[in-house]
């Protein structure tokens, strides 16, 4: 009765999680199904936020996994797996629940399938990670948040991020079919712990996400386990597994892969036809500028990058500290918030004059290049008779 009440509450609860995949995976199609579900998920949210006295802030486009909704949403969803498997386990016939655990098993191989390779594509055509630019290089390790960190330690290699992708490829690619759906769920299981371990150790707010990865991929590599410790640990054989589905005879088998296939045609034409990111190259003064001379104001100015609308600049003891930004090249103003400096450029610098903060300042800026810094020229060294660790 237990084993029966756990099998089907897990089930409920696999669908809960994953429900509309796959078609938030269909170009064209994702947002509005992302949307339908958000609105469809929220009373229930808002319900157990109430409930717990808690109140849960309004939609909006973070970019995080972890915010308040994310984790009211599982707990509803925990809530109403308990629920529905305690119903669904008043039916005492366990004619269907083979069929219905195989296809469980066949769906959630679909999710993973789809959502690796959508993580994996992404980073093998390098766009989950930035390529290092000025406002990368000049910032320092103390002014940078976890995430930021770890944002820039994989972005500094192109290459080593679509080595991280190709085997979130590979574990997707894996899980397409049912021959290779364990091993593929091996190799994901142990691609995602490290993905787990960074999220928490780099406080990058995916952890709900990532986690409920890894335990879809344990619990796919589950049924197996058995025997593959017969045959690693016990050196004992083991027979073939009978693959032949559960749920649905004759052409109904053909459903699955088909619709695996669409999903991997759809990620594929996402990853390609999405946007590149590029630095900005063609904006006027566009760089890094070491101060290296100041008269008035009396915090100390250190330096200045100016991006492409964008200002960030580092006084005194201060972080560093980002601003919107407008210019003149006519009238050679930079506006930043309520002040405004006039620029002279000169050979491999500018000149600013002006009031900041309303204190008359002057800055005498010398053009960095940040493509001269070590940490970019420094470049890969088979030999090596000392080490070079700054």
């Amino acid at each position: 009765m237990l084993k029966r009440f756990a099998v089907r509450a897990a089930v409920v609860y696999a669908f809960l999680y994953w429900l509309p995949t796959p078609l938030d995976s269909v170009p064209g199609l994702s947002e509005h199904v992302w949307n339908a579900t958000e609105a469809a998920w929220r009373p229930a949210v808002e319900f157990a936020g109430k409930t717990l006295s808690l109140e849960v802030p309004e939609k909006h486009p973070s970019g995080s996994g972890d915010t308040l909704a994310n984790f009211l949403q599982v707990g509803v969803t925990a809530v109403l797996a308990l629920l529905l498997g305690a119903v669904w386990s008043l039916d005492k016939k366990r004619t269907r629940d083979e069929a219905v655990i195989d296809f469980t098993r066949d769906y959630l191989r679909l999710a993973l399938a789809a959502t690796m390779l959508a993580y994996g594509l992404a980073k093998v055509f390098v766009q989950q990670f930035q390529p290092f630019d000025e406002w990368t290089t000049f910032q320092t390790f103390g002014d940078a948040s976890p995430m930021g960190l770890l944002w820039r330690f994989m972005g500094f290699s192109p290459t080593y991020e679509r080595f991280t992708g190709a085997l979130e490829v590979f574990a997707g690619v894996l899980l397409m079919t049912r021959r290779t759906a364990t091993i593929g769920a091996l190799v994901m299981s142990a691609v995602m712990t490290n993905v787990v371990m960074l999220n928490f150790c780099f406080d990058v707010p995916v952890k709900l996400g990532s986690s409920h990865l890894l335990l879809f991929a344990l619990v796919l590599a589950l049924p197996d386990l058995p025997r593959l410790f017969a045959v690693f640990f016990t050196r004992r054989s083991v027979g073939p597994r009978d693959l032949t589905p559960r749920y649905a005879p004759g052409w109904g088998r053909f459903v699955f892969p088909v619709v695996i296939f669409l999903v991997l045609t759809g990620q594929v034409l996402q990853s390609n036809t999405a946007e590149h990111w590029e630095p900005p190259s063609d904006a006027p003064l566009i760089g890094g500028y070491a101060v290296i001379g100041q008269k008035g104001d009396d915090v100390s100015w250190h330096f200045l990058q100016i991006a492409e609308g964008m200002v960030a600049f580092k006084r005194g003891a201060e972080a560093w500290k980002r601003a919107p930004m407008t210019i003149d090249v006519a009238a050679k103003t930079i506006v930043v918030r309520e002040n405004t400096l006039h620029f002279e450029q000169g050979d491999g610098g500018l000149a600013l004059t002006g009031a900041w903060d309303g204190k008359d300042v002057e800055l005498t800026l010398q053009r960095v290049e940040a493509k001269e810094q070590p940490l970019l020229t420094r470049g890969f060294n088979w030999v090596q008779e000392y080490p070079f660790n700054r």
